[in-house]
C-alpha cells in the first residue's frame, strides 16, 4: 500500500478525537434532553390529572361512607333499634349535604356503598372487638381504615339502641 492510500482509508473511519465524532455525540445528548423535556411537559399535567381524579373519587367515597353511616344511625334512632332492610328504609333518613358546592344524592350512596341489609341483630356480636362487624363497606374496597371506623361507630350506636 502506498502512503496516500493509507491516509485516505484512515480518514474514512472517524476516530474518537476527530471532529466528526463529537457532533454525533452532541446530537445524541440534545435528542435525549429534548425527549426528557417533552416527557416532563406531557407527563406532569397527565400525572396531575390522574392524581386529582383519584382525590375526587376518594372524597366522594369518603363522604358516601359517612353519609350512609349517619343515615343508618338516624334510622336506628327513628325505629328504636330496627336494622334497615333496604335503601328504601333509609330514604326518610336522607338529608342532602351541600358542602363543596354540590348536593349528594342517594344514587351516589347506592353506587359507592354496600350495606348488609340481611343483618340479624340478634346474631351480631356487639362486644368490644378489634375488628367490628362489617355493617357497611365501600364497593371499591378502598379506605379500609375509614370503613373500620364507621363500623365501630355503628357498633356503638347499635349497643346504645339495644339497651333502650
Amino acid at each position: 500500500m502506498t502512503q496516500p492510500e493509507n491516509q485516505s482509508r484512515e480518514s474514512d473511519s472517524p476516530s474518537a478525537d476527530s471532529p466528526i465524532a463529537k457532533p454525533n455525540l452532541r446530537q445524541r445528548i440534545v435528542a435525549m434532553a429534548a425527549a426528557v423535556i417533552v416527557l416532563i411537559i406531557v407527563g406532569t399535567p397527565l400525572a396531575g390529572f390522574l392524581w386529582l381524579r383519584s382525590a375526587v373519587v376518594r372524597e366522594t367515597e369518603w363522604n358516601a361512607l359517612w353519609h350512609t353511616q349517619t343515615m343508618i344511625i338516624r334510622h336506628l334512632a327513628r325505629t328504636r333499634g330496627e336494622w334497615p332492610r333496604s335503601w328504601d328504609d333509609l330514604e326518610p333518613d336522607f338529608q342532602p349535604t351541600n358542602h363543596s358546592h354540590r348536593t349528594d344524592s342517594t344514587q351516589t350512596l347506592h353506587d359507592c356503598v354496600n350495606v348488609d341489609f340481611d343483618l340479624d341483630l340478634q346474631e351480631v356480636d356487639l362486644s368490644e372487638t378489634e375488628d367490628p362487624p362489617k355493617f357497611i363497606s365501600l364497593k371499591s374496597g378502598r379506605l379500609e381504615t375509614e370503613t373500620i371506623k364507621v363500623n365501630r361507630e355503628l357498633q356503638e350506636s347499635l349497643k346504645k339502641s339495644l339497651r333502650r
